[in-house]
């Protein structure tokens, strides 16, 4: 038995509804290529299924962004080097 096609359509829009009001989704768009995504409001990592890239959520007050992990990685190296230098340059 299949349900008419307005049916199905109204009971889908009802099931996104309901799902959107028990759990708060964040409208987002990947930090890499774009694309839109929308997450749990709790959620802290997750895989962009459009382009593949691995990505850390960023939140605080009022306001949550996506920054691909490479470039979390990159900076954390980058601050480290000129940690390293400034330890170098006090000691000489």
């Amino acid at each position: 038995m299949s349900l008419p096609q307005e049916l199905e359509q109204q009971l889908r829009t009802e099931v996104i509804r309901y799902r959107e009001e028990r759990m708060k989704l964040i409208k987002l768009n990947c930090s890499a290529c774009g694309a839109p995504i929308s997450i749990p409001d709790n959620l802290e990592k997750l895989t962009c299924a459009n382009c593949g890239t691995f990505l850390v959520v960023e939140h605080g007050e009022g306001y949550y962004a996506l920054q691909a992990a490479d470039q979390i990685s990159d900076a954390i190296h980058e601050s480290g080097r000129g940690t390293q230098d400034a330890i170098k340059q006090g000691a000489e």
